[in-house]
């Protein structure tokens, strides 16, 4: 996501005829006639100031309409945006229903207005909007204030803010890294209701030395139940550490599906193993190497080295001394040294 300015302003007419001077009537009609309501007129001049609303925008311009002997002439400037008049200090949840309006808009954009509105509704204790302040920040890299706001938010309890902490503090942006801070509050973000807490609180418990299996699958599970990212995945590698492998099954074959990403190459290897092994289910050879190549493909070393194997020996695959080769090799380039040829 990146920043910009959200603002929409067009001009459109203008005209300049002798004629019989303003008329506020003609004037408001011709504004209307434009799709702009609820107009409101000022005198100025030769034209009208006016106010209005055109969709959810609120819109300001001028117009005037004058008509003389057998021809009418406008002059209309107008420029609308979105309606934040009600966004105002003590008024945080207007704010933030304004902003949230302009930031669901593009998924690939931040617009700097809704920035600043949510700014006004952190400052009246909103959580929420203090959490997209630090996302807000983020884009910068102005990890300082990243942490300043998404500190704010999560003692407001945003479990998104106290996630995006989190990642600071795993990660060590504007801080020192500290895994077991960052731990703490990946859980907190996952009780206050954030599926990208839940995650990587399971995440860093699967990778702890050693592995804290037990209690990464209640966050794994939350993440899988709302389908978030590769929780299932997780899941189904806690139940294959603990040997619940029809469990991890049908969690693991469909991030094999995906096979595009290192998680999911895992994921493939896994249930490859599951299925050559016979493990808690029937031994499906085939079907096991096939999952290997998956794996292998996307480049995990040991979906390769099993590959490798099979076809080495012939079990699941037509031996073929050659085939197994270049995937012995491949495995050695992915880091098996061990299947290095001298």
């Amino acid at each position: 996501m990146h920043r910009t300015s959200l603002f929409c302003a067009s001009v459109i007419l203008a005209a300049t005829v002798v004629g019989c001077g303003p008329s506020k009537r003609d004037a408001q009609a011709y504004v209307e006639s434009q799709g702009v309501s609820n107009v409101t007129l000022t005198k100025s001049g030769k034209a009208f100031d006016f106010t209005g609303t055109k969709g959810d925008d609120f819109c300001t311009g001028t117009v005037s309409v004058q008509k003389g002997f057998g021809s009418t002439n406008q002059t209309f400037f107008i420029t609308c945006g979105a309606d934040t008049r009600t966004c105002k200090a003590g008024a945080p949840a207007e704010c933030v229903r304004i902003a949230d309006k302009l930031y669901d808009k593009d998924a690939k954009v931040f617009p700097t207005q809704a920035a600043d509105l949510y700014r006004t509704a952190c400052t009246d204790k909103n959580g929420h909007a203090c959490g997209r302040v630090a996302e807000f920040e983020n884009i910068d890299k102005k990890y300082d204030q990243v942490r300043e706001f998404a500190k704010k938010g999560c003692d407001l309890d945003d479990g998104e803010a106290c996630a995006r902490l989190g990642r600071s503090e795993l990660q060590g942006l504007g801080t020192s890294k500290d895994p077991v801070k960052a731990l703490e509050l990946f859980k907190k973000a996952c009780d206050k209701g954030s599926l990208s807490g839940c995650r990587a609180a399971a995440g860093l418990l699967v990778d702890h030395d050693p592995p804290d299996n037990t209690g990464a699958l209640p966050f794994a599970t939350k993440a899988c139940a709302a389908k978030f990212e590769d929780g299932c995945i997780v899941q189904g590698l806690v139940f294959f550490r603990t040997k619940e492998y029809v469990k991890a099954l049908p969690l693991l074959e469909p991030g094999c599906a995906q096979a595009d990403h290192t998680t999911h190459a895992f994921s493939c290897n896994l249930a490859g193993a599951i299925l050559y092994d016979g493990l808690g289910t029937k031994k499906d050879l085939p079907r096991g190497v096939e999952y290997f190549e998956k794996a292998c493909a996307a480049d995990n070393e040991d979906g390769c080295v099993n590959a490798g194997r099979a076809y080495k020996l012939g079990m699941g695959a037509k031996r073929d001394a050659a085939k197994s080769a270049e995937l012995y090799a491949k495995a050695c380039k992915l880091g098996a040294t061990k299947y290095c040829t001298k």
